[in-house]
């Protein structure tokens, strides 16, 4: 942490020093007197800084807001993903009749406007929605008259994307980003989020435990060889000897050493 503040403050007496200079090389070739010439240079140095500094700030804000943003696009959909359909119908439903005539189905919501009817169907599941899906959401409407078919989901093939612009009756589909500009636009957000789960950091421990495993040796020890075979052909070959002998201890340790080498225990499934 300290290292990058040092390192920080580094960068920015380094631009502030470059900025001045070419400010006062350009001021002081267009003005006569060197004193006027080197106070704009300060000012214009310290004004350049600030205007950094707020634009800085303003784009840390803005990727802050992102990052909670799709943070919040993940939960919302895993809170569909992990409940039941109905979860999912309802909230949509209670989300619809905020701003339109809405009948809810068991499967999807009936908005019905004066010169058209559209479907808002909710299928939210953990792989991709695909062309499989939308084949079957139009099967399951093939009774039912409406003009448009909006999809709610969470994730969205590229295929099904192309596909859906192909039917005669208007088809959207909104993934999770999606999902989340609609429910910002209505203020209503589901009661509950399940956040995802960040990638656990490897351990020291761990780093170890996967460069001295057993199948490591093979790749230390012809690495170890071609370089010592290489050794021969250069004419300053400390080096290779050098990494070539380090290769050989490797593959020595990564081979016999019984701590980065444990064996894992097999379970039975039917038991």
């Amino acid at each position: 942490m300290k290292k990058n503040v040092v390192l920080g403050i580094i960068s920015s007496v380094f631009r502030m020093f470059v900025v001045f200079l070419i400010s006062l090389v350009w001021l002081r070739y267009l003005l006569y007197d060197f004193s006027l010439s080197l106070a704009l240079a300060i000012c214009l140095t310290i004004s350049f800084e600030v205007i950094l500094i707020a634009v800085r700030k303003k784009r840390l804000i803005q990727n802050r807001q992102k990052e909670e943003d799709k943070k919040k696009e993940e939960g919302y959909a895993n809170y569909f993903i992990f409940n039941d359909d109905s979860s999912a119908v309802n909230f949509f439903f209670m989300l619809a009749k905020k701003k339109h005539n809405a009948i809810k189905k068991s499967k999807y919501i009936l908005i019905i406007h004066p010169n058209s009817k559209i479907v808002v169907f909710p299928f939210f599941t953990f792989r991709d929605f695909c062309a499989d899906d939308l084949s079957y959401i139009f099967s399951a409407l093939k009774n039912v008259e409406f003009d448009r078919l909006v999809v709610c989901a969470s994730k969205v093939s590229a295929e099904c994307e192309m596909l859906s612009k192909k039917f005669d009756k208007k088809t959207v589909i909104l993934d999770r980003h999606g999902c989340y500009v609609l429910m910002k636009d209505y203020n209503i957000f589901p009661e509950k989020v399940i956040m995802p789960l960040e990638n656990p950091k490897l351990t020291f421990f761990q780093l170890l435990q996967f460069a001295f495993c057993k199948q490591r040796t093979k790749g230390y020890f012809f690495a170890s060889v071609l370089l010592l075979l290489s050794s021969f052909l250069v004419r300053q070959n400390i080096y290779y000897v050098i990494m070539s002998s380090i290769l050989l201890l490797l593959s020595l340790i990564a081979y016999s050493n019984p701590k980065f080498n444990k064996k894992e225990e097999k379970k039975e499934v039917l038991s």
